[in-house]
């Protein structure tokens, strides 16, 4: 990340587009994006998901067939109280989707509330992308979750996912 940061320039590729039109435009951003960086000897940092992405140069870097997974979101954790975390995602809001959050993990639940968080994501995105293929402006919130603001810079909103129990693991 040193090397991004330190590089005398930096190119911005960005788009807009409809979650209806998604995954496909935003695989087609990131492949303009790789496809510079290679050309300049470069790398690409997915600002979605604050993540700097692995060197790949060209079309192989994007597979045909999507599939969501850890290079289209990440896992953020923040502090939430003594030996206790709050995990958010960062990233699915590009599709159109809201972003996910556990509160109050313990640290030794943590490989567990991620593997939850990348779980529950590719399960939602795909009801989301059914749906919006389907012609659906609105996607119904699933039983049991509450709507809160999202974490992340410039994300809309997040589903708070529920706990079993109350002593924080997911």
């Amino acid at each position: 990340m040193d090397a991004v940061l330190d590089a005398r320039r930096h190119v911005l590729v960005s788009g807009a587009a409809v979650p209806a039109e998604q995954p496909r435009h935003a695989q087609a951003v990131r492949l303009v994006a790789r496809v510079l960086a290679a050309e300049l000897e470069g790398r690409v940092v997915d600002l979605e998901s604050h993540r700097l992405l692995p060197p790949a140069e060209g079309a192989a870097a994007e597979p045909e067939r999507f599939r969501l997974d850890e290079e289209w979101f990440g896992v953020f954790l923040t502090g939430a109280g003594p030996g206790r975390v709050r995990a958010d995602t960062y990233g699915l809001h590009r599709f159109g989707a809201p972003e996910l959050v556990l509160r109050d993990v313990l640290y030794g639940d943590l490989p567990a509330a991620v593997d939850l968080l990348g779980d529950t994501a590719r399960r939602l995105y795909a009801e989301f992308a059914a749906e919006t293929a389907r012609g659906a402006r609105t996607v119904p919130v699933p039983q049991g979750l509450t709507v809160i603001g999202a974490g992340c810079p410039g994300c809309g909103t997040a589903l708070v996912l529920p706990r079993r129990n109350g002593d924080g693991v997911p």
